[in-house]
């Protein structure tokens, strides 16, 4: 298991996850939110690729249509 922050709450996830698997396990559809990780937006195309690391920063932002 890894520590990290995720959206100002401590939080601890299996080794070896990805942005990806986190959004999964949260019920997140990856194409209606944004990631942040450690004051960095990451790509999209990458979700599957950034290994979530102990002590990571994340914030995830949910987009919300309105009018």
């Amino acid at each position: 298991m890894i520590k990290i922050q995720l959206n100002g709450q401590n939080r601890e996830i299996s080794d070896n996850t990805n942005i990806f698997m986190l959004l999964k396990q949260l019920n997140l559809n990856s194409k209606a939110v944004a990631v942040e990780v450690n004051m960095n937006i990451v790509s999209k195309d990458d979700y599957n690729r950034y290994n979530i690391k102990h002590g990571d920063l994340i914030e995830i932002l949910t987009f919300v249509g309105g009018g």
